[in-house]
């Protein structure tokens, strides 16, 4: 078609309507005339090969991936640009090298041509644009953004970025342009050139020469409140530019530009709160622990300062922020893990290095991270920027408690580190500190948080024999607790100098149930090639009610599955409306993200968008081949996303009776849903306690106490076949099955294997240290 005379312009000229026109003689094409349609033709021929050979990947759609601070007081128009056409291009057509009939009349204006890249663009018909752009994209730029615009509809953003390109050489000033250029190239993975295109039009909004954007920042980050009054002038058009040019900073990795644009954002943005806690939070997870602490502080003094005017803030303040670290302390944690493993550059490791005293270089390329390696970080931070004496010089109340009665020593405690627990330690010296100045609302002491954790050498540091030796309500001690936990007993009964002899009888054995059925439920389809065999290496229990659960497991957060728990008619409801015959019927039109593992851009890695309509017939797919013993390539495809309050599939939802947080006292989290097919699942991560409810399918736990937790962005099939037995410390395993509940405790480490197709639901929990979590 490229080189043949009878091209398609001509084959398509030669049929327009000819009525009242007669033929004329076709001029000889110019020399040159060859290379628009051979452009054309790869760019066409490069669209059709990504339609027609998608691959054996699910039927997905890419859509931008939305981060926490990625919207903007104005949407980025995709309408064309005002008109700024240069003047060298005319109001009539230049003298064109197609061949051209009476009968086949071409537009006669850049107005005209304009109008058919328009009109296709608004009908968003690929076809139609094509030939208008025969006729005229090498004769009007704003063809060129048009055609650019409507490839980024279709979700080609190589082909929008080639055109835009085009049109931008001429118009690099056109904030619309450029704010489409940017969102192209946040789609298509290049946050560079997303950076490039912001920076560009925050050069043209703040009146600073060009390529100057990052000077401006750092200088502005470091200025006073009261200089940077000309950013606050400016308006909402230019902080909006500014969020999406951070978030593109923080895909990028550009850490110090980053910082700088918070730094900024939180200054002139005062009484936005989100900004404010997710500028503490990015602050935290590159190492500076006081700086995002003293951002926290800023923002609860206006908060107060709002609230009761009269008053004085600085002593409330400074005791909520005391409090507030200690509660969020596994969250910041947290946080550094998740910034780490995005890591892609050495020198950004460095620079916890430079923050923290602490060299974590060797975690350059790591798909992994175990919990203590990054509480020995987090440590480092609080130690080198001396955060716990500060707060105690600016007058914190070590006594100051949340709802649950947890202490600040509850949670630095918990967080297991000796050092940082013999810190604290050291600031009470002087004070009256026994272990009734310490209790929760259920009598426990920071001996009992850290003997739930396995962390011995914290008790020790506590230093204090009658905080370890004090019973709770329930009469139970430190090491008592322990016990229950199993893993942890031998350690914790030297830290009080007792032996795993005075633990009770029956605690250092998991209570069994008998096997179930062994089918996934519902029409789901299960795994022939995965083992079914059911075991568990923690409790399992039945008819298990709220108040056991408190007493037994929330209390002391000790996993357990709960057999058989999803009863009442909303459940039965559910059941009916999950079957996999329906499924796709009722909810095939909701679209979710899907990747190798949940919330794959929390990683850094690529996830795609798909309808629960199309996801399904993956599955089938994928359990078709399954069925002829056809090994997957690649790691399957898993939804795992957080539900808005009015989704269709929360109908006739309710938290679990065993779970009613009006008896333990749990204030659930955003509902999460899961769906998908054998072999997906999640790798090993850490983070507040959660349960998981599965309606139809089976899943395989793998569990890890808190000494041996890691986070890993591992899918669970590759670790499961090539490194589970590569493992120092074996996983506590155990299966889940329909209708099943399983409780994980903070901070455990955990993994999921599905054995066969499974759907369901799952929520964190605040409870306890938890409550005033930020991550």
């Amino acid at each position: 078609i490229i080189s043949s005379p009878s091209s398609r312009c001509e084959r398509m000229a030669k049929s327009r309507d000819a009525e009242g026109a007669a033929k004329q003689a076709t001029p000889p094409r110019p020399t040159r005339a060859w290379v628009f349609p051979v452009f054309l033709g790869v760019a066409l021929g490069l669209l059709g090969y990504a339609i027609i050979m998608p691959g054996k990947q699910p039927p997905l759609t890419t859509r931008p991936v939305h981060t926490p601070h990625s919207e903007t007081a104005e949407a980025t128009s995709q309408t064309p640009p005002p008109a700024t056409t240069p003047a060298s291009v005319t109001t009539t057509r230049k003298p064109t090298s197609r061949a051209t009939t009476a009968s086949s009349p071409t537009p006669s204006t850049t107005v005209e041509c304009t109008a058919d890249l328009k009109r296709a663009y608004t009908m968003h018909e690929l076809k139609e644009l094509t030939e208008s752009l025969e006729l005229c994209a090498q004769d009007t730029n704003d063809g060129q953004f048009v055609l650019g615009a409507l490839y980024h509809r279709a979700h080609k953003p190589e082909l929008a970025i080639m055109w835009l390109e085009m049109f931008l050489r001429t118009h690099g000033t056109n904030h619309t342009a450029q704010l489409l250029m940017a969102d192209v190239a946040t789609v298509g993975g290049r946050p560079e050139r997303a950076i490039r295109a912001y920076e560009r039009v925050l050069e043209d909004m703040a009146r600073v020469t060009p390529n100057t954007w990052a000077r401006t920042l750092f200088q502005s980050a470091t200025t006073s409140a009261d200089n940077l009054n000309w950013m606050r002038e400016l308006g909402s058009s230019f902080t909006a530019v500014l969020r999406k040019t951070l978030t593109a900073y923080v895909e990028a990795r550009r850490l110090v530009h980053a910082r700088a644009a918070y730094t900024v954002l939180a200054v002139t943005n005062p009484n936005d709160r989100a900004l404010q806690r997710h500028a503490a939070d990015f602050m935290t997870a590159i190492g500076l622990v006081w700086d995002g602490l003293k951002i926290t502080m800023a923002d609860l003094q206006r908060q107060y300062g709002q609230m009761y005017p009269q008053q004085d803030a600085y002593e409330p303040v400074v005791n909520a922020s005391l409090l507030l670290l200690a509660a969020g302390i596994d969250a910041h944690v947290i946080n550094l893990v998740r910034s780490a493993l995005r890591t892609r550059d050495i020198g950004e490791l460095e620079l916890y290095a430079t923050h923290c005293g602490v060299n974590v270089t060797g975690w350059y390329g790591a798909t992994s991270i175990h919990l203590h390696e990054a509480v020995e970080l987090f440590a480092g931070c609080m130690k080198a920027q001396q955060v716990l004496p500060r707060l105690f010089e600016l007058g914190g109340d070590p006594l100051q408690e949340n709802s649950y009665g947890y202490k600040p020593l509850h949670g630095i405690a918990g967080l297991g580190n000796a050092a940082l627990v013999a810190e604290y330690m050291e600031l009470l010296r002087g004070r009256k500190l026994d272990h009734e100045h310490v209790l929760d609302h259920l009598g426990q002491t920071p001996a009992h948080i850290a003997a739930a954790r396995g962390y011995a050498d914290a008790i020790v540091a506590l230093g204090d024999p009658s905080v370890a030796s004090a019973a709770d309500q329930f009469t139970r001690s430190a090491l008592h607790v322990a016990c229950l936990h199993r893993f942890a007993a031998g350690k914790v009964a030297d830290a009080v100098s007792g032996t795993v002899q005075d633990c009770p009888d029956g605690t250092l054995v998991p209570r069994a149930l008998p096997a179930a059925s062994g089918g996934a439920g519902g029409g789901w389809r299960i795994s022939p090639s995965l083992s079914t065999e059911v075991h568990c290496d923690i409790d399992m229990r039945e008819n298990l009610t709220p108040q056991q659960f408190v007493v037994e497991y929330l209390s002391i957060q000790r996993p357990v599955l709960i057999r058989g728990a999803l009863t009442g008619p909303g459940w039965d409801a559910i059941r009916r409306r999950f079957r996999r015959g329906g499924f796709a019927g009722i909810f095939g039109h909701l679209e979710f993200e899907a990747a190798a593992i949940p919330y794959a851009p929390a990683y850094g890695l690529h996830a795609n968008w798909t309808t629960i309509g199309r996801f399904m017939q993956y599955m089938t797919e994928l359990a078709d081949a399954a069925d002829v013993d056809v090994n997957l390539v690649e790691d399957p495809s898993y939804i795992f996303a957080s539900l808005p309050a009015d989704s269709p599939l929360l109908g006739d939802y309710s938290i679990p009776a065993c779970l009613d947080p009006d008896v333990t006292g749990i204030i659930p989290e955003k509902v999460q849903f899961y769906l998908g097919p054998a072999e997906s699942g999640a790798p090993f991560h850490f983070h507040k306690a959660a349960w998981n409810a599965l309606v139809y399918g089976k899943k395989r736990w793998f569990l890890q106490p808190p000494p041996s937790a890691s986070y890993s962005s591992v899918p669970p099939r590759t670790w499961y076949r090539e490194r589970r037995e590569l493992q120092s410390e074996p996983a506590l395993e155990c299966t889940q099955e329909s209708g099943d509940i399983m409780f994980v405790p903070q901070m455990w480490g955990h993994a999921v294997l599905n054995l066969a197709e499974s759907v369901g639901f799952a929520s964190e929990v605040l409870f306890g240290m938890s409550e005033f979590s930020i991550g």
